[in-house]
Parts: structure tokens; sequence; C-alpha cells
């Protein structure tokens, strides 16, 4: 999209360029950017329910040893669809904000009599800016759909185990340039329904990027959840293997 929008800029006529052309102009970069919204949102969401799969496999892996797993039902689509809308949403403004921008620059490029040279310079660095910031958004988005799996699924497997035996952890990664105050989360498991809180800001959180944290206006929300790599993993206390779950206590298997 990037490069399509810069050609179609640099073969403007800068020599006369008119309201007309203009027009044309903004009109061929506001469909390349609808279908990059397009393209970008499907995309996304396909993503969304590869990192939401692997959220459940998180914690089926360890019941599958002792057998218990294939008794879980699938999770609730409705929290993965949500997602996927609220991430399409994300994509659509970022085109619909550089629509603006683009039409003002080329505007002022008109109005001022500068080189269309100047513009496709300008240009190119607010589609640069745009990359990098949807390029976060889709890191996030992926990342929260993950966790916010892992932790459904915890939620359906602490209500068939005995009391204790289901725990959460936060695991820091250690990429890029990591908050001291998620470091400080990566310790002992705590149970599935507790929050996480933050030394920092006081916000109380299911699991990493938690969208209904708690005691967080949205500049903490982003503080928190912006450009974090950390994950939600479980920590099942694993019984004999000739025990398994059975109205929430442990019997001979059959």
């Amino acid at each position: 999209m990037r490069r399509d929008i810069v050609a179609r800029i640099a073969a403007a006529r800068s020599g006369s360029f008119t309201s007309w052309q203009l027009q044309n102009l903004l009109a061929e970069i506001d469909r390349a950017l609808k279908e990059f919204a397009l393209i970008a949102g499907r995309e996304v969401n396909q993503k969304q329910q590869t990192e939401f799969h692997a959220g459940e496999a998180l914690v089926d892996k360890p019941l599958a040893s002792i057998g218990s797993g294939a008794t879980l039902v699938g999770l609730p689509r409705e929290n993965l669809v949500i997602a996927q809308g609220y991430s399409a949403d994300l994509i659509t403004g970022i085109s619909r904000e550089l629509r603006s921008k683009i039409s003002a620059e080329l505007r002022r490029t008109m109005l001022g009599g500068r080189p269309i040279t100047d513009a496709i310079a300008n240009v190119d660095k607010l589609l640069g800016g745009a990359a990098d910031r949807a390029e976060g958004i889709v890191m996030n988005e992926l990342a929260t759909a993950q966790s916010a799996a892992t932790f459904a699924r915890l939620q359906q497997t602490d209500s068939r185990f005995p009391p204790g035996e289901v725990k959460k952890k936060w695991k820091h990664l250690g990429i890029g340039a990591p908050r001291v105050w998620h470091i400080t989360l990566d310790g002992p498991a705590i149970p599935v329904n507790e929050y996480f809180t933050s030394e920092e800001t006081g916000a109380q959180m299911r699991f990493p990027r938690d969208p209904a944290m708690l005691n967080a206006s949205d500049a903490i929300k982003a503080k928190e959840s912006i450009n974090c790599h950390c994950r939600l993993v479980p920590d099942i206390a694993i019984p004999e293997r000739n025990l398994v779950p059975r109205h929430g206590h442990f019997q001979q298997a059959a």
C-alpha cells in the first residue's frame, strides 16, 4: 500500500497540479486505503483465531497427560468475535486518519506551490509511521487473544479440579524494553480468578493486556498494554496417573 500510494502521487504532474487532479488522486488513495483495511483486517482475524486456539492448547497440553482435557467443551466464540471486530475497527481507524492527513498534505502542496517531491517525502513518512502503529496493534491484539483464551480455559479447568490445583502465572518474555513492574509480576502462581496487581500503576489484570483491567484509566491501560509481550501460562498440579477429576474430587480411574 505504501509503495502504491507514493507511486500514485509521484505520477501527478507537479507543474500543473490542479484541483481536478487532486480529487482524482485522493479518490485513488482512498480506494487503496480501504483495500488495505479490508485485507489486513481479514488476515489479522485469521491470526487471532490461530492464537485463540494456541491459548486453549497451553492448558490442554498438561491435561492430556492425565487424559482429562478431552472432556472440556470448546470455548465460547463470542469473545473472539468481539476481539476480531475491535481489531478491524482499529485498522480501519488508521486508514481513515491516514486519508485525512494525506489529503491535508497534498492540499498544502497545491496551495503553496511546493514541488510534488516534498509531498512524496512527507506522505511516505506518514505511511511509515502508520505501518509501525499497525504492527504494534496487530502484535498486541494477537497476544491478547492468546492470553484471553488461556484464561478462559483455565476457568473451565478450575471448575473441574479440587480447589488450589489449578493456578495461573504471569510470564515475562524479556522482549524489547521490559517494564520493570511486569518483571516483578513474573512470580509465584496465583488462583485462577485472582488479579495480578501492577506495582507501578495499581491496575488489576486477570491476564496481560486485560481489556477489562480494574483501577485503570485509558492512559494506564495503554501504559500496561502497548508493546507488552508477556503471556499467561497455566500452573496445574498433575495428580498421579491413576487419578482423574470427578465432580471436584480425584478418584481412581475406572
